[in-house]
């Protein structure tokens, strides 16, 4: 939630799905399919998105004129979710609709305009992107994997970038788990990881961190840590007659 000078509308895509207005009121409409049409103006924006375009992404088995009519039906349950907003947050046309965007804080465009010198918003990418929209029509399905891909991979390239732009220790330890939060079987990030606890002294920090990569990787793909991983275990372990 934004701290400060909050806009009408606060919507949180990623993770369990919320909508709530400036003065806490929930915003977020009921059915599954409003709410989906909801996410596909939202990750659409600013741009508007064509009517036709978003009935075939949730009525893609049904005719064009049910699809449609079906279309109209769910805009009017937004319009009436958005009612204790008192603002105008849906602008439809004849062939388009969209959502005016000056009027809304969404966690996704947060996360998309991080950068590796403020990478601060991708902490909000703690879930998948909308996790309860799953099935509910097979054009979506497909639209809503790219977009969780797209996001995935935005926030993994920027939290990579800012780990590399880390030296210190202390820096390069909540660079790393910035990383794994979004990514946790990379082993890039596990190893700066285990570096940096190195560096700090503190080896069982360093070991523990591999052990919890060894077991990310086994859980996830059924796989070892690779070669460079597992020497840098060695190297700070360090030869078997100075361990403890």
């Amino acid at each position: 939630m934004p701290l400060s000078d909050p806009k009408p509308m606060t919507l949180r895509l990623i993770g369990q799905m919320e909508a709530w207005s400036s003065r806490n009121e929930c915003l977020l409409p009921s059915g599954r399919k409003a709410r989906a049409l909801l996410a596909i103006l939202a990750l659409s924006g600013p741009k508007p998105v064509l009517r036709i375009h978003a009935a075939e992404l949730l009525w893609s088995r049904h005719g064009e004129d049910e699809a449609r009519s079906s279309l109209r039906q769910e805009l009017q349950k937004l319009h009436v979710a958005f009612a204790p907003a008192k603002t105008e947050i849906v602008v439809a046309t004849r062939f388009h609709v969209g959502l005016r965007s000056e009027v809304m804080w969404i966690d996704v465009e947060e996360v998309m305009r991080a950068t590796p010198d403020q990478p601060d918003a991708l902490s909000l990418l703690n879930g998948d992107l909308l996790e309860c929209l799953d099935g509910i029509d097979p054009s979506f399905d497909t639209w809503l994997t790219g977009k969780r891909q797209n996001l995935r991979d935005r926030a993994r390239s920027v939290a990579e970038a800012a780990l590399r732009n880390q030296f210190e220790p202390d820096a390069m330890i909540p660079a790393a788990k910035r990383l794994l939060q979004i990514d946790g079987a990379h082993e890039g990030a596990w190893r700066a990881l285990m570096v940096a606890y190195a560096e700090k002294s503190e080896i069982g920090m360093a070991i523990q961190a591999y052990d919890q990569c060894r077991m990310v990787l086994a859980s996830l793909f059924d796989a070892a840590p690779s070669n460079d991983t597992q020497q840098l275990l060695i190297a700070i372990r360090g030869p078997p007659d100075k361990r403890r």
